[in-house]
Order: C-alpha cells, then structure tokens, then sequence
C-alpha cells in the first residue's frame, strides 16, 4: 500500500468517521486490508467506523461451490449489502 498509496479521497473520506468496509477471501494476518490499516495508521488517518470481513480459516461443515464458501463466512453480495447498510443505518 505504501508504494501505491490509496486517493487521498478515500484518506478523507475515512477520517470523516465514514465506515470503511474490507472484504477479503483470505484470512486476515497478511491481507491487503491489513496492510491498509496499518497504512492509515501510520498516515495519522482516524478510523472510527472499521469492518474487515474475512475468510477466516476454513473450518466450515461440509464442502460446497465457492458460493457457498462465501455465505459460510459471510462474503456474499447479500452479507455484505447487510453489513454496508447496517452502516449506514448506524446499527
């Protein structure tokens, strides 16, 4: 993240106190979304409103389609539409 660093509107934008939503399909230590939380971190950027969804390890009952794997750890589109406008519901 520190060589391409995010637009600086998404900087302002977070430290407004806007929710910032990360949805990975891997597990956390690692990702992206950490190397973007450290980054903000660093830069000073106040983050207030974090949600950083994860795979998380894969201990699920059963097998299924990638589909599947992603409503077991609450990535799919429905999830996640839940989770962005339970943000903006302020719940």
């Amino acid at each position: 993240v520190a060589e391409r660093p995010p637009p600086r509107q998404l900087l302002e934008e977070v430290a407004t106190g806007r929710h910032l939503l990360i949805a990975e399909e891997h597990v956390r230590q690692g990702s992206m979304g950490l190397d973007l939380i450290g980054y903000l971190i660093q830069m000073g950027v106040p983050i207030s409103g974090l949600h950083h969804q994860v795979a998380g390890p894969h201990v699920v009952d059963g097998y299924g389609s990638q589909k599947w794997l992603r409503e077991q750890a609450g990535l799919d589109p429905a999830s996640m539409l839940d989770l962005a406008l339970d943000c903006v519901d302020g719940r």
